[in-house]
């Protein structure tokens, strides 16, 4: 009796083992395939010191020349283009800035991926990315957000998470990271968590049941 239960016991163990295996090895980060707005600090004290982030989810080199973006809610709709010849290689991160000297002052930070561009601000602007040719397709939009807080970004999950949804996509950063991975992954705090508390769960039930089973009188 007492081999049987401890082999019930190690069967629970394993179950338990394998899902984490499962949670740390299953796709659960909706990772984009195409360009992606990563990160965007538009609140600061010196308003050339703004930025925002673009992300190369996928296994090419990406270049921008075809490319424009503009800033919802402004008072003028104006289209820009990227700096000529750019190209963000696999997996790479770039950062647009109007003052490259400014924003490294104010953020503290040197990077060699950074690049003059025009940031403008609303208290409530989003950005998105298109091709300015023919029907104007829009390769990522980011979402209206919230309003921007002081020297905090809205940074995407890390790995390029991507489900066109601000809310899901997106999290208040207090301690941005231009020019590089975000600190934050979704999975790791909504689905490994909950599937190993539910993991866990049984694995307590079958304990108590086998606890149980063990005290009941034998004939």
């Amino acid at each position: 009796m007492r081999m049987k239960r401890a082999a019930v016991f190690a069967s629970l163990l394993l179950l338990a083992g394998l899902s984490l295996f499962s949670v740390h090895h299953a796709d659960m980060r909706p990772s984009g395939d195409h360009l992606l707005i990563n990160e965007v600090a538009l609140y600061t004290l010196d308003p050339r010191a703004r930025w925002f982030e673009l992300y190369n989810p996928t296994d090419e080199s990406i270049c921008l020349d075809n490319l424009a973006y503009r800033f919802a809610y402004i008072p003028v709709y104006k289209i820009w283009s990227f700096p000529v010849n750019l190209t963000i290689p696999p997996h790479g991160y770039v950062v647009f800035t109007p003052s490259i000297k400014n924003f490294t002052a104010y953020w503290g930070v040197h990077i060699e991926n950074v690049y003059q561009a025009e940031v403008p601000y609303a208290p409530n602007t989003f950005i998105y990315i298109f091709i300015p040719i023919g029907n104007g397709t829009i390769v990522d939009n980011m979402g209206k957000p919230p309003r921007y807080i002081l020297n905090h970004s809205w940074a995407r999950y890390r790995g390029g998470y991507d489900t066109d949804n601000f809310t899901d996509d997106f999290y208040d950063e207090p301690y941005p990271t231009p020019g590089r991975e975000n600190y934050m992954v979704k999975a790791m705090w909504t689905d490994a968590v909950e599937r190993w508390l539910f993991v866990s769960t049984l694995l307590c039930l079958g304990v108590a049941a086998l606890s149980y089973l063990s005290l009941l009188p034998r004939n």
